[in-house]
């Protein structure tokens, strides 16, 4: 990666970071000021919205990457752009109008204890956050990474400052999910305002059949992945007490973290993993940078493993200390996804997105499977199984079916001796001593994994890592 490429992408790297970051650093806050019980409802609520949102997004951004990105000049650019917005917005009006007419059914079959005009305002803030990944993905498109920080940099900093304001002044679940949702929806217009002083706007049914045609099917897949990240509350908000619940979701958030590591490395990797594997001696270099990827890939996995129990047990109340046995479990369901993204490669060389797309599918199914099955009566250990399974299913497919399509001779011994490495630092860890050992041991395992790291790129390169960044990479 040259120093071109790094100043280009900081911003986005930075607005992932900033996101991820903001999330945990106010759990202490939500954790301190808000019932536990309103912690999961809160949960819930959210990956709801959260599947509002990756419904209204409809696949807007590929399907402006596809369409407008494509054009010769800014006029004819904007004309794609434009008619892609106008019907975006004419889908989100009659869409969410039918989904406001819904909300009542949902507080009533989940008996959420929260008012109905808050939520009313959080969904009409997911049908138009959905909008949002429009206007980004122009940004992104015209080269304005500065401004795409700026706007999601916004966005973060003021609800996670709008959440701490109404905690500390008293206020519960139904000021945050308001004030959350007032904040998307004047995000999404100032975005909207703003890309369509450039691009203007129409209402054709040539933008209309851009977004079904095109855009729709991808949203099949990205609800599928939902399926594997999300869904799970669904089923987990009538079968286990509000305090599980919330001792869940903490885990949830703080298992996120465990993939961060690997966003940079594929913000790099990905773009040119395809055209490498047809150069010469690609197979082999491919292999060697996918054993890269699969250390950062541990590394995150193991620090967040370690890290945050110490977190739970130094800054959360100890009525959160029952979430630390569910991390081990869905770090792993974190890994096994970054895990099916690093070694899919088979799968993208086809013409068309079916086979990602069939794959993703089987996995969601098999998870929404696994949760009303084991959910109900096993509770988070079902749902983790459940998720557990649709990953493993994932990475089978990908390796099965289309290895032949990319026959990569993946570094395997030095995979399953990193692996088995986390597992024992994670099996060892000392849960019953003081903050400072933990923080101690948790250090003295990132050294070792550093060192074992750069022994294996001595042995498989004869060089170090920084072999994998040779120009022209």
């Amino acid at each position: 990666m040259n120093a071109r490429s790094i100043l280009s992408i900081w911003p986005y790297i930075a607005s992932m970071v900033l996101t991820k970051g903001l999330a945990v650093i106010t759990l202490p806050v939500l954790t301190g000021y808000m019932k536990p019980e309103d912690v999961g409802y809160l949960d819930v609520v959210a990956s709801t919205l959260e599947f509002l949102g990756l419904i209204f997004a409809m696949g807007l951004a590929d399907t402006l990457f596809r369409f407008s990105g494509v054009q010769v000049g800014d006029e004819a650019r904007n004309k794609e752009a434009a008619a892609i917005t106008g019907s975006a917005l004419v889908l989100a009006v009659v869409f969410g109008v039918l989904v406001q007419l819904l909300v009542p059914l949902v507080v009533h079959a989940w008996n959420l204890p929260i008012n109905m005009w808050a939520l009313r305002i959080s969904v009409l803030g997911a049908t138009l956050g959905g909008l949002i990944e429009l206007p980004l993905a122009w940004l992104r498109l015209s080269n304005k990474p500065k401004m795409f920080l700026l706007f999601t940099a916004s966005r973060g900093v003021l609800q996670a400052a709008a959440m701490v304001l109404l905690l500390l002044n008293g206020y519960g679940i139904d000021a945050i999910l308001a004030a959350n949702g007032t904040l998307d929806i004047a995000l999404a217009l100032a975005l909207l305002f703003f890309q369509i002083r450039r691009t203007g706007i129409a209402v054709s049914l040539h933008g209309l059949k851009r977004i079904v045609n095109f855009g729709m099917p991808l949203v099949g897949g990205a609800l599928s992945m939902f399926a594997l990240g999300s869904c799970d509350r669904w089923f987990l908000v009538t079968a286990i007490t509000p305090q599980t619940l919330a001792h869940y979701s903490i885990a949830v958030k703080l298992a996120l973290a465990a993939p961060l590591l690997m966003q940079p490395f594929g913000l790099w990797w990905y773009a040119k993993r395809i055209g490498i594997i047809d150069e010469e001696g690609g197979l082999e270099e491919s292999a060697d940078v996918v054993l890269l990827g699969y250390w950062v890939l541990i590394a995150g996995a193991l620090g967040t493993a370690l890290a945050a129990p110490i977190f739970i047990n130094w800054l959360l109340p100890a009525s959160y200390a029952p979430a630390i046995a569910y991390i081990p479990w869905l770090v792993l369901c974190f890994a096994l996804n970054e895990l099916c993204s690093l070694m899919n490669v088979g799968c993208y060389r086809a013409q068309h997105g079916l086979h990602v797309l069939s794959v993703n599918v089987a996995g969601g199914i098999v998870a929404v499977a696994g949760y009303a099955l084991l959910a109900p009566s096993h509770g988070v250990a079902g749902a983790i199984i459940a998720t557990l399974a649709g990953h493993s299913l994932r990475l089978f497919l990908f390796l099965y079916l289309y290895h032949g399509r990319a026959p990569i001779p993946y570094r395997l011994s030095y995979m399953a001796f990193f692996t088995l490495f986390a597992l024992l630092a994670v099996f060892l860890q000392p849960l019953d001593v003081s903050i400072g050992l933990q923080f101690a041991y948790a250090v003295g395992c990132g050294l070792v994994l550093l060192g074992l790291g750069l022994t294996v790129a001595l042995k498989v390169k004869g060089k170090t890592f920084l072999r994998f960044s040779r120009a022209g990479t």
